[in-house]
């Protein structure tokens, strides 16, 4: 997960032992030349990028409203692309539906939609 500029980038060690929240039931596709398998949640703006974590989620803990339907066992990328996911202060929604638990933060402070 980096880039040129350090305001994209993090180091391997800043990740470790992070909770990332990742979509691991899409359908392996290709994805800028690299076979993909799954997706850490993320958002970027013109001047940060941040991880969605979920700091006090055991692993493999699921992350979706609610309400939610159970998931699917696989979902395309393009199916996964038509749901808004957006972290903004304090909060983080699911097609407009909040996620309460397990507990979401933003790393980095950075808000906006989640791809």
């Amino acid at each position: 997960m980096t880039s040129d500029s350090g305001k994209f980038a993090y180091l391997p060690e800043e990740i470790a032992g992070k909770h990332v929240v990742i979509v691991a039931n899409l359908q392996p596709a290709k994805i800028r030349g690299e076979m993909s398998q799954g997706m850490v949640l993320a958002t970027e703006t013109e001047t940060a990028f941040g991880l969605l974590l979920a700091p006090d989620a055991a692993p493999g803990t699921r992350v979706a409203p609610t309400s939610a339907p159970e998931p699917s066992d696989q979902i395309t990328i393009d199916a996964f692309k038509r749901h808004d996911i957006v972290a903004e202060a304090g909060r983080v929604t699911f097609d407009g539906a909040s996620i309460d638990t397990p507990r979401l933060v933003m790393d980095r402070g950075v808000t906006g939609k989640l791809r």
